[in-house]
């Protein structure tokens, strides 16, 4: 079982439990790699940061991530996102986390192209499995009008039951609506084994379409062997320079979490 907090507060314990004075971006030693890009070509400084405002579940700190633009282009790569990764699962066929996300009323734009803000994704390691991503979660507009923004939460896992023959390609999706501006508590169990990902909002089971019961996870059953957090995305039209809030990750392998974030 293991236990992992974006912000660690008072004591991490991927580290070595050392309490902490402040908030600040040395807190991230806790995960294992920390890629702090910065927010674009023309400054606005790094990406990521560990901040008081944006602590919740009574911690004292929590991950502060910027939205940027330096990523936005066909040439935007791996390096020019904004994250931190915990590599401590081992192929991992179940794998369960839980962590809070504040939007902070950020404006996401409710039609054209590429206006989610991906936060967190389960990946198979490089060349073990089609895609890398297992499961992705993103903040988008729910408000597909553009008349108003309304921030929700999609998710997608692989289905091999999709058609077509590219397993890249055959994402199984879902979305639902989450508060703007105040913490939210996600947390899901996804089971490569059986082909299920169950979901909770604020320790309550989200109802699901029937097919995220059955789904053919066959091309991925190498299993989950790191997890992200920050600002996953190759291209956005978010404008930049905005503030979201990550906080209270843990994973685990099978045992429900729970917990809220307020």
């Amino acid at each position: 079982m293991k236990k992992i907090f974006t912000a660690v507060g008072f004591f991490a314990l991927m580290s070595s439990g050392v309490a902490f004075a402040q908030c600040s971006v040395a807190n991230l030693s806790a995960w294992s790699v920390v890629n702090n890009a910065p927010v674009s070509e023309n400054g606005f400084g790094s990406s990521l940061d560990v901040t008081a405002a944006a602590a919740m579940a009574g911690t004292a700190c929590g991950l502060d991530v910027k939205t940027i633009v330096s990523n936005s282009g066909p040439t935007g790569g791996d390096s020019d996102k904004p994250y931190v990764i915990d590599d401590s699962p081992a192929g991992e066929s179940r794998f369960r986390a839980a962590f809070c996300v504040n939007a902070n009323n950020i404006t996401i734009p409710g039609t054209g192209s590429f206006r989610k803000a991906k936060f967190h994704v389960a990946q198979c390691a490089a060349g073990t499995c089609e895609g890398g991503n297992v499961t992705v979660w993103r903040l988008v507009n729910l408000d597909t009008s553009g008349a108003t923004n309304n921030i929700g939460i999609e998710f997608w896992v692989r289905d091999d039951n999709l058609p077509g023959t590219n397993p890249r390609l055959k994402k199984r999706k879902f979305s639902f609506d989450i508060p703007d501006n105040t913490p939210t508590r996600i947390e899901y169990d996804l089971n490569i084994a059986n082909g299920s990902i169950d979901v909770w909002l604020d320790g309550s089971p989200v109802s699901l379409p029937a097919e995220f019961s059955n789904l053919a996870l066959t091309p991925w059953q190498a299993g989950i062997q790191r997890a992200r957090l920050g600002f996953i995305e190759r291209r956005s039209s978010i404008p930049e320079n905005q503030h979201y809030y990550l906080d209270e990750y843990e994973s685990r392998r099978q045992t429900f979490i729970g917990g809220t974030c307020n």
